[in-house]
């Protein structure tokens, strides 16, 4: 073994060209996706990029540039909400789905403490699509004003959650999630079994992603209840994170299951936007009966929506199946 590369690197092959370990290419993928969540989710001015770290970030994340030449931070508040989210979702499935190549207790303290964390920001991002649904509805077809009235309700409730995700934010898991993805960068606490060549390890984990995955498609096949379809969107977006790393090492065949992955995840979401936009609404019918034809009209178009969206969801399961076949064929 080279003691000259990183976390354990493999050793050479008849090409003479080192393997990564397992250790290094999941390292890569969680210092990348903890650089774009301490970036978005710190509380720093737009010209970040020069000047002190704030007290809440890591120095790391605000110094380097983007590996692609991109600023990371978004401009939005509510881009910045998405793509905390996405890092933290991306860290979280790793982990999971890798849990066996990390030591067992920081890994699950640690999803832990995103879990709880995630929620509050879920409550944030949903508000925000609801109130992106409510603007982009014709306002020809029913009071402007009514639109601006359901628009402005949803802003108050926004505004609560804003405030209460950054109250969140300064409580102990909160700083504790901060402390664990700044040490991400130098490295996570692997267990000796990481550093086995990515190539081998890798795909024989991420095999359990995929039976929780197809478990919870068999359900949703069985009995596609919203709690099913649900259940069936968080087991793929695990496989999906899970496949973008091994794609990092195969190239093919995981890349191809997780742009199938993302299809399924995508379709499922607006479905599941949809109905939330659709319970929100009759509640605001009940609370607010001056809104009341202006809401029904637009629960109305939003169930079409989600029936629309869902009609092709099985077809986009057997897409998948078909992926993770083509990488069991190529191992």
């Amino acid at each position: 073994m080279s003691e000259n590369l990183p976390f354990g690197e493999a050793t050479s092959g008849a090409t003479g060209i080192a393997s990564p370990s397992a250790a290094s290419v999941l390292h890569r993928v969680l210092a990348d996706a903890s650089r774009v969540f301490l970036l978005n989710d710190a509380d720093l001015p737009d010209d970040h990029m020069t000047g002190p770290a704030p007290a809440t970030g890591a120095l790391w994340a605000v110094d380097l540039p983007d590996l692609k030449g991109r600023r990371v931070r978004r401009s939005s508040t509510e881009e910045r909400v998405h793509q905390s989210r996405v890092a933290l979702r991306r860290i979280r499935a790793n982990l999971r789905t890798y849990r066996l190549a990390f030591d067992p207790a920081w890994g699950t303290e640690l999803r832990g403490q995103i879990a709880h964390y995630n929620a509050a920001l879920g409550a944030v991002r949903d508000l925000q699509l609801r109130r992106n649904i409510i603007n982009a509805f014709d306002p020809d077809l029913v009071p402007k004003k009514d639109l601006v009235r359901l628009s402005d309700l949803l802003g108050v409730e926004l505004l609560e959650a804003e405030a209460e995700a950054k109250a969140e934010a300064t409580k102990e898991h909160r700083v504790a999630i901060t402390a664990s993805l700044e040490a991400l960068w130098d490295g996570a606490p692997f267990r000796n079994k990481a550093k086995r060549p990515a190539a081998s390890l890798l795909p024989e984990l991420l095999e359990r992603a995929w039976r929780d995955t197809r478990e919870a498609g068999r359900i949703a096949r069985k009995d596609a209840t919203d709690l099913h379809l649900h259940r069936l969107r968080i087991r793929t977006k695990t496989f999906r994170y899970s496949c973008e790393t091994v794609g990092l090492i195969d190239g093919g065949p995981a890349r191809k299951a997780a742009r199938a992955a993302g299809l399924l995840q995508d379709r499922l979401g607006e479905v599941h936007d949809a109905q939330r936009a659709v319970l929100w609404l009759q509640q605001a019918t009940e609370e607010h009966r001056g809104l009341a034809m202006t809401a029904h009209t637009l629960a109305l178009w939003q169930t079409e929506v989600a029936e629309t969206r869902l009609k092709g969801w099985k077809k986009d399961l057997k897409e998948l199946e078909r992926r993770w076949r083509a990488i069991t064929a190529a191992r």
